[in-house]
């Protein structure tokens, strides 16, 4: 039994609590006990104690479980930090490895003088590859330790924005046979005064752009999956498609592209960190499962949302922002 003060017994008297039972909790790892009182003109009876031990052992039953699932959070958020710097090393080391190898063969004179244009397209795409995984890796080391906060200014012309940040991916999707286009079919004025965090809309817009380059069909793919592909036509299947709307309430653009089945119960689970999809291998052995991850808090922090919708090969990403 705990050695009790003078004072704490002078308080038990004061309110004519005079019984005193002390229960050692079970299951718990430190030393701990709960005090039961009771009043002078009562004693404790046998159900009365038989009750508090049941009680006791319940109590300590939920402390392990506490604890235990406090020790499991742990475990896990070590193992994803590991996993994560696993991700980081393979995701930035193999472009890294592949520009090395590509820079080693123009300095040693081993490509052809007319593929030399060809290939240092094919190296800058590749260093800007690793930038961006960088910098998504970075934020998504940020988010474990401190919440995205927005710096609010005016985007003036969002459509114009969108022609501007797609350019640094036409190049990609032109390899593979495809262009990304952006419907303009409302006038410029109504996109003036949305105001956002250009920057976090910047790493949006990146990630579901490289995405739909990335796991989109090349040419030859859409004519042998039946897709009717027009390339003298903007708005044709098989091109990726930005699209913006604007009304009163809301602002929104999506990003459509044709390739990479997503499956109906992968659908909320491809915003989840470290989840890729059955057929994303088939399409880009490089993924980490973050992207879509960093999306979604980023769209959320902005005060928006993100959904996707799918059909077979096509699927269409909706991020919306309240005015």
């Amino acid at each position: 039994m705990p050695d009790f003060t003078d004072n704490y017994l002078k308080q038990l008297e004061k309110n004519a609590m005079i019984y005193v039972v002390v229960v050692p909790i079970p299951f718990v790892e430190k030393d701990s006990f709960i005090i039961f009182t009771n009043t002078k003109n009562r004693d404790f009876t046998f159900a009365d104690i038989e009750m508090i031990l049941l009680s006791v052992k319940r109590i300590g039953l939920e402390l392990k479980h506490f604890e235990d699932e406090k020790k499991i959070k742990e475990q896990e958020h070590a193992f994803a930090l590991a996993e994560g710097m696993r991700t980081v090393v393979h995701q930035v080391g193999a472009p890294l490895a592949a520009i090395h190898n590509q820079l080693d063969n123009l300095a040693k004179g081993r490509i052809p003088q007319e593929l030399i244009s060809k290939r240092s397209v094919a190296i800058g795409h590749q260093i800007a590859y690793s930038k961006r995984q960088l910098t998504s890796f970075q934020r998504i080391l940020e988010l474990d330790v401190k919440p995205i906060i927005p710096v609010i200014a005016p985007i003036e012309n969002f459509t114009s924005y969108l022609i501007y940040k797609s350019m640094a991916f036409r190049a990609m999707a032109e390899s593979k046979g495809i262009h990304i286009r952006v419907k303009n079919n409302v006038s410029n004025e109504k996109f003036d005064n949305f105001y956002t965090d250009e920057k976090l809309l910047d790493e949006v817009l990146t990630c579901l752009l490289d995405n739909a380059v990335k796991y989109s069909f090349k040419s030859t793919d859409l004519a042998r999956n039946k897709i009717k592909f027009d390339p003298s036509y903007y708005g044709s299947d098989g091109n990726i498609l930005i699209d913006p709307n604007n009304n009163f309430s809301e602002l929104t653009f999506s990003v459509t592209n044709w390739g990479c089945q997503i499956l109906e119960d992968e659908k909320t689970k491809i915003f989840q960190r470290h989840f890729r999809g059955s057929y994303a291998n088939e399409f880009s052995p490089l993924g980490s499962g973050l992207g879509l991850y960093l999306v979604k808090k980023i769209v959320e922090a902005l005060n928006g949302k993100i959904e996707v919708l799918t059909e077979k090969n096509k699927a269409t990403f909706f991020v919306k922002f309240k005015k």
